[in-house]
């Protein structure tokens, strides 16, 4: 799991369900790891490994740009003023 995941549900999450969210989150991604070698295996063996990795980093970075988009939309309407 990355820090700003991480910092985001700790921020979001009532302390008291933090660790069922966490388990959750990390049974999540503990299955996905195998699907997406069920997946990625068969496409590579059709498409070859330099079409793969085109693709894939089209799609990294095309998620890059909506999250980043989706963050500062996000920062926007929850943004409140720092009082000191």
């Amino acid at each position: 799991m990355n820090v700003p995941v991480m910092a985001y549900v700790q921020e979001s999450i009532a302390p008291e369900m933090m660790g069922k969210v966490f388990s959750l989150l990390m049974t999540a991604m503990t299955l996905s790891m195998p699907i997406g070698l069920l997946v990625a295996g068969p496409v590579v063996e059709v498409i070859g490994v330099n079409t793969w990795f085109f693709w894939s980093g089209v799609a990294l970075i095309v998620n890059a740009v909506l999250c980043l988009i989706v963050t500062r939309r996000y920062d926007k309407v929850t943004m409140k003023p720092q009082v000191d």
